[in-house]
């Protein structure tokens, strides 16, 4: 076996029989969460680690996509998973033309323009109450029903978002393992050089948007479907500093870096449910610590541990490389 590969099997394996050893109901909604920020994180991923350009309206197709299911779902009477795949293509569309705004701009420009896409958004929501009941959210949203089988319990919701975790997590796996991703990195580490030879910056940064928008809807469906509620409460600015965190202290640029991420702070929200006034202040210290002391997060450190391991037991064996992947 490929021991770079062993530790994503091992993951899977655990992720596979955990229900079976996990009895706590509340346990098994925090996974189900992390299946979304899995989703969620790893689109953001695409653009903001491997392109380099830094997005604070991400979050805004998670809830576009939830609203898109939701409502079609509930007033049009369209079966789930097909709702489900609409508000997908639905956000697809929406990042191809706020890329064609955006893309035109670097830096600071881009990310105040992102800002400002979220925040457009949530006041549109909030402001079509005729549509979209406003402040107030929608609620009774329909599960997904799967040959018959209603996806309601935790189990099996758990279940139905790691397949669509694992799907979002290959699909962006082969997409960076290919020339599509080469073109990424030569973006990232030198944008004058790279158009030099002809990698497009507008081109392959609206490639990256939109499969990060794609699956931003699908999370976002998900999670409506999931919590049979949906308001502009996930369009705030706190989802995006727990995505940015997810993704940063996780390892960017990397495929299981934002697994990793969206792992760990799935479960410290909870935690600091009890100092909720403070959460923002602690999510800062966090970010800042692990800047100083990871500053390429914390997968290319694990790996590098993996590696030595190996190698030690299999002088033989091929490492796995420090990016993470």
């Amino acid at each position: 076996m490929n021991m770079k590969k062993l530790p994503v099997f091992v993951l899977l394996a655990v992720a596979a029989v955990l229900p079976l050893f996990v009895k706590s109901e509340y346990f098994m909604h925090i996974c189900v969460l992390a299946m979304m920020y899995i989703m969620l994180t790893q689109g953001l991923n695409l653009l903001t680690g491997y392109i380099g350009q830094l997005s604070l309206g991400h979050q805004t197709f998670l809830g576009l996509g939830g609203y898109a299911s939701a409502l079609l779902a509930i007033k049009l009477g369209v079966p789930v998973l097909l709702a489900m795949l609409l508000a997908g293509l639905f956000t697809v569309v929406c990042s191809f033309l706020i890329g064609l705004v955006t893309f035109r701009m670097r830096g600071s420009y881009f990310v105040i323009m992102t800002t400002a896409f979220a925040e457009i958004v949530r006041l549109v929501i909030n402001n079509s109450t005729a549509v979209t009941n406003g402040p107030m959210g929608l609620r009774e949203i329909p599960p997904p029903v799967i040959f018959g089988l209603i996806i309601k319990s935790k189990i099996s919701s758990y279940y139905f978002g790691l397949v669509l975790a694992v799907i979002t997590v290959f699909i962006c796996y082969r997409i960076v393992d290919s020339r599509t991703g080469r073109a990424f990195v030569a973006l990232r580490e030198h944008e004058a050089l790279a158009n030099s030879v002809g990698i497009s910056f507008a081109r392959y940064s609206m490639v990256a948007a939109v499969v990060g928008g794609f699956f931003a809807g699908i999370a976002g469906g998900f999670y409506a479907h999931y919590t049979h509620f949906i308001s502009t409460d996930v369009i705030t600015f706190s989802y995006t500093v727990t995505i940015l965190l997810m993704l940063i202290i996780g390892g960017k640029g990397t495929i299981m870096g934002p697994v990793l991420g969206a792992i760990i702070f799935s479960f410290v929200p909870e935690a600091l449910r009890a100092v909720d006034n403070l959460r923002l202040p602690i999510y800062g210290l966090i970010l800042m610590i692990s800047v100083l002391a990871m500053p390429k997060g914390l997968m290319p450190v694990l790996s590098r541990a993996y590696g030595r391991i190996v190698y030690k037991l299999a002088p033989g064996q091929k490492t796995p490389a420090a990016k993470g992947e």
